[in-house]
């Protein structure tokens, strides 16, 4: 979704406005969610939280120039950092952003 602000070919605020204002409000219904739990489901890590990851994974860079601050949403952050700080995790995300790399032309 937030991919519009960076990908598409026309810079057309009210639609970099309108996904913004959308994933800002994914991330808010996700930090009420979170509230007083570690995980979204129970007390472990499940594929409810893994189903996230790609998600999380591109938060950051794709909200760069809109305004985005994690740390006004406490338990998503919370959530959200180690979860991806994950040595699993990070070895997935390593072999997908080099193939993504190689994938674009870049090696």
């Amino acid at each position: 979704m937030a991919e519009f602000n960076l990908f598409h070919p026309e810079k057309l605020e009210s639609a970099q406005t309108r996904y913004t204002n959308e994933l800002k409000r994914v991330v808010g219904v996700l930090n009420r969610a979170l509230k007083g739990k570690q995980w979204l489901v129970g007390d472990k890590y499940t594929y409810a939280d893994l189903a996230f990851v790609m998600w999380n994974a591109q938060i950051d860079f794709v909200m760069k120039d809109h305004g985005w601050d994690a740390s006004e949403y406490s338990e998503f952050k919370r959530w959200q950092e180690p979860m991806m700080g994950r040595d699993s995790l990070k070895k997935v995300m390593s072999v997908l952003m080099d193939k993504e790399f190689r994938s674009a032309g870049r090696v």
